[in-house]
């Protein structure tokens, strides 16, 4: 969790991974030092305050972002050598000569 305090006294609360930001003013930011029955629920309706439901949820969060990791490939054997004559056989690769007359007709 992530807090940034505000020029007028209140609190920006980001959690990083929810991606969710919570905006409090400067009386809730002061009362979260006593406790406040409105500020604690809107605090854990956001899953702002640890419980077994935010744990859950950040668990499967936090799982299915390493789950979207492919694993790296295993690597291949090394070239020692490289035969290019294969690639410049490509067309794609092949430039026209330019005609003699063109080349004749540019150093005019």
């Amino acid at each position: 969790m992530l807090r940034q305090g505000r020029p007028d006294g209140g609190l920006d609360l980001y959690d990083p991974l929810l991606e969710r930001l919570t905006r409090l003013s400067a009386a809730e930011a002061a009362a979260l030092s006593s406790p406040d029955p409105a500020l604690a629920a809107r605090l854990a309706a956001a899953l702002l305050v640890e419980g077994p439901i935010a744990e859950a949820l950040r668990q499967r969060v936090f799982a299915a972002r390493l789950g979207t990791l492919a694993e790296a490939p295993a690597s291949g054997p090394v070239a020692t050598a490289l035969d290019l004559g294969r690639a410049t056989a490509l067309p794609w690769t092949r430039r026209p000569r330019p005609s003699a007359a063109a080349t004749c007709s540019r150093s005019r």
